[in-house]
């Protein structure tokens, strides 16, 4: 008798290693046998990531207010740039000084020249972010606000929700600029950080009032759509190709809507648009 076949092992066999990461490192969006269907076919692929380490408790919520704002991620890219200069200055300078002892004509060739690169800064946004709570608070019913607690854990998983969010639509609308370089891997790793910073945090009963937890389940399914457009971005310019496709705008398609939703206004947005 022929083996039984597995219809989740063949689902996962289909993806890219990234689009398995992506399962295996956000078990709390799928359900579990997808989940360890993609950790076997990374193990198989030789692919696995480590274990992390235990998940943060939900009593640091407490002493988030303590915690550095996320407006760190483009002087990191920017000092990543610095630090390679630096490694190929260093580079440079020994093997200029393993090298044989240049001819006079060599010498007269003039010293080198510093080719300057360009690099795309993402802003903080903190002005925004910040209008963006005080929208949030004022729309909480009055009964939520005075949920003290609740309204204070609601308004720090909403700005790590707007940091990313803001950041990430930068990042999309300026495609165009950036895809011209190398710095796309980079920022879209900076970025699905941020992203990781409120997904890591979710997997926790926050015991919010009724509206604000429906308002933190959009900004789940907003983020896991953003995290996902991320990797195939990723994907999708590691080997070559354009950066759009019917996959990358079917997964961003709904986000306007969302969006919308969050903020209560209209849900009437049809769609985003790629480097718009």
């Amino acid at each position: 008798m022929s083996a039984p076949t597995n219809p989740g092992a063949d689902f996962t066999a289909q993806k890219t290693t990234e689009e398995l990461l992506f399962l295996a490192r956000n078990p709390s969006l799928y359900h579990q046998s997808l989940v360890d269907s993609a950790r076997r076919e990374l193990q198989r692929r030789g692919q696995l990531p480590a274990p992390e380490g235990p998940a943060e408790p939900m009593l640091p919520l407490d002493g988030w207010e303590d915690e550095p704002d996320a407006v760190y991620s483009w002087p990191r890219l920017v000092l990543g740039g610095v630090a390679t200069l630096a490694v190929a200055g260093g580079l440079w300078w020994a093997a200029r000084g393993n090298a044989p002892a240049p001819t006079p004509a060599a010498e007269s060739s003039g010293p080198p020249v510093l080719v300057s690169v360009e690099t795309h800064q993402i802003p903080a946004f903190t002005a925004e972010v910040e209008s963006d709570l005080k929208t949030l608070k004022r729309q909480l019913p009055n009964q939520e606000r005075r949920d003290t607690t609740a309204t204070r854990k609601y308004l720090l998983l909403a700005r790590r929700f707007w940091t990313a969010e803001h950041q990430t639509a930068y990042f999309l609308e300026h495609l165009p600029q950036v895809a011209a370089d190398s710095t796309l891997t980079g920022q879209a790793e900076l970025i699905d950080q941020e992203w990781h910073r409120l997904t890591s945090v979710l997997v926790y009963n926050h015991k919010l009032r009724p509206v604000m937890t429906e308002r933190l389940a959009l900004m789940r399914d907003i983020a896991h759509r953003r995290m996902e457009a991320l990797i195939l971005l990723k994907g999708r310019y590691s080997q070559g190709l354009p950066l759009g496709g019917k996959e990358l705008q079917a997964t961003l398609q709904p986000v306007p809507n969302l969006l919308a939703e969050l903020q209560g206004q209209e849900a009437t947005i049809e769609g985003g648009q790629l480097g718009g």
